[in-house]
C-alpha cells in the first residue's frame, strides 16, 4: 500500500469506461442477409418430397407445393433483416422473394434478387406439377379399373393413307421416334405397345400404354411418311365425353412440331378456310396439291371422298398457312377453267356482315360464270 501511494500519489488511474462497438457497414450487413437466405433456398430446395408424391423425371428437391402441410415451406421467418439492413436501398425485411406473402421484385431490385424470385417460382411450379399429375394417375387408374372397356378405346388411334408395302415394324418405329423426339412421351421407353397393320385397305390402329401417349399422337395428323400424309383419328368406338376422365383429349402444347412436314387433313373453321369446287373427280390429292402449291405452304388440306367409287367428289378444304394468301388464291382461281369445267373458289364459311366490295376481275384469258365477294 505505501508503493502504491508512492507510485501513484494521486490515486490509482481511473480505468476509461468502455466505448460502444461501431456499428456494422448497412452494405455488409444487407450482403450477409442475403447470403444467409440464399443458403436457406438452398437447403431447402433440396429437401426431398415424400415418397408419394415423387414423380420420374421431377427430381426430389422441389420445395414446397400445395398439399404437404407446409412440410417443405422455406423458414422464411427466420430471414427477418436488422434495421441496419432496412436502410440500405432495395433492401427490406419482407421474406424472401417468390415465398408466401412476398410479391416479384419490381424492376429497380437487384438482379440477384429476380434470379432468386424466378427460381422459387420454377420450384413451385415443379411442385404443383407433380402434386397434380399424382393426382390425376390415381383417378386415372380407379376409373380404368371399373371401366376397362372404355379404357381401350382411349388408348387406340387410327392411322389411314398409309403407302402401299408399310410394314408393321417399320410404322410402329416411326411413331415412336416423333413421340420421343417431338417431347410427346411420357415415360422412358417405347409408347406403342402393339400394331395391327391392314395392308388391302392401306389403314392400320395401333394401341399405346397411356391415353396421354395416345392425345399426344393426334398432333401428328398430316405427317409426311414415305411421300404421303397419313390421316390421324380416333377410333369409331371412342367417346369423347366419357374418356376425358381417363387422361387429356388434346396433345400437349409443349410438344416441339416446329421440324416436321405436317399439313393438316382435317381443316377447322376459320375466317380463311377456302372451298374448292369444279375439280375434275379423277384427280387424286397429289394433283390438287400441285395446282394450290405454288401460292404458298399449305396449312390444312382435305379432298372430300367418295366411299362407293373411290374418287373424290370434286371439292376440297384448305387453308394456307400465311392467311394473308387468302383473298389472293381467290382471285387467281376462281373460274379458272380446269378441263371441262371451271373452278369455284371461295371462303368456306359465310361472312358475318354482308359485304358490298366489288368483285374482282377474273385472271387474265380466264372464262366462266362473273365472280362475287363472298
Amino acid at each position: 500500500q505505501q508503493q502504491q501511494q508512492q507510485a501513484y500519489p494521486l490515486g490509482p488511474p481511473q480505468q476509461p469506461p468502455p466505448q460502444p462497438a461501431s456499428p456494422p457497414s448497412p452494405y455488409l450487413a444487407a450482403q450477409q442477409h442475403h447470403y444467409q437466405r440464399a443458403q436457406l433456398m438452398a437447403a431447402a430446395a433440396a429437401r426431398p418430397l415424400p415418397p408419394q408424391h415423387q414423380q420420374p423425371g421431377l427430381g426430389t428437391g422441389l420445395g414446397s407445393f400445395p398439399g404437404n402441410n407446409g412440410a417443405n415451406d422455406l423458414p422464411y421467418a427466420q430471414l427477418q433483416a436488422p434495421a441496419a439492413v432496412q436502410a440500405v436501398p432495395h433492401m427490406d425485411a419482407s421474406p424472401p422473394p417468390g415465398l408466401p406473402g412476398a410479391g416479384p421484385p419490381d424492376s429497380a431490385a437487384p438482379f440477384s434478387d429476380q434470379l432468386r424470385y424466378r427460381d422459387a417460382q420454377i420450384t413451385k411450379l415443379a411442385g404443383t406439377l407433380a402434386h397434380y399429375r399424382a393426382w390425376s394417375t390415381q383417378v386415372q387408374a380407379r376409373y380404368q379399373m371399373f371401366n376397362a372397356e372404355v379404357a381401350r378405346p382411349a388408348r387406340r388411334i387410327y392411322v389411314g393413307g398409309l403407302p402401299s408395302g408399310t410394314q408393321e415394324l417399320e410404322l410402329r418405329q416411326y411413331v415412336n421416334d416423333l413421340l420421343m423426339k417431338s417431347g410427346g412421351s411420357t415415360a422412358p421407353g417405347f409408347p406403342i405397345n402393339s400394331c395391327k397393320l391392314y395392308p388391302e385397305k392401306n389403314f392400320a390402329f395401333l394401341e399405346f400404354r397411356s391415353v396421354e401417349e395416345a392425345s399426344n399422337c393426334m398432333a401428328f395428323d398430316g405427317i409426311a411418311f414415305r411421300e404421303c400424309y397419313l390421316k390421324i383419328r380416333r377410333p369409331n368406338n371412342y367417346e369423347a365425353d366419357v374418356c376425358i376422365m381417363l387422361g387429356p383429349p388434346e396433345p400437349d402444347p409443349t410438344m416441339d412440331l416446329t421440324a416436321l412436314d405436317i399439313v393438316k387433313t382435317v381443316v377447322m373453321d376459320s375466317p380463311n378456310k377456302l372451298f374448292v369446287g369444279g375439280l375434275p373427280c379423277d384427280w387424286t390429292e397429289d394433283q390438287v396439291k400441285e395446282l394450290l402449291l405454288p401460292f404458298g405452304m399449305l396449312k390444312a388440306f382435305n379432298l372430300v371422298m367418295d366411299k362407293t367409287t373411290g374418287n373424290s367428289k370434286g371439292y376440297c378444304f384448305c387453308e394456307f398457312a400465311d392467311t394473308a394468301l387468302t383473298n389472293y388464291v381467290i382471285q387467281a382461281l376462281n373460274g379458272k377453267p380446269v378441263g371441262t369445267k371451271f373452278l369455284t373458289v371461295k371462303r368456306a364459311l359465310a361472312p358475318s356482315a354482308p359485304s358490298f366490295d366489288q368483285p374482282s376481275p377474273p385472271p387474265q384469258g380466264a372464262q366462266g360464270p362473273p365472280q362475287y365477294s363472298a
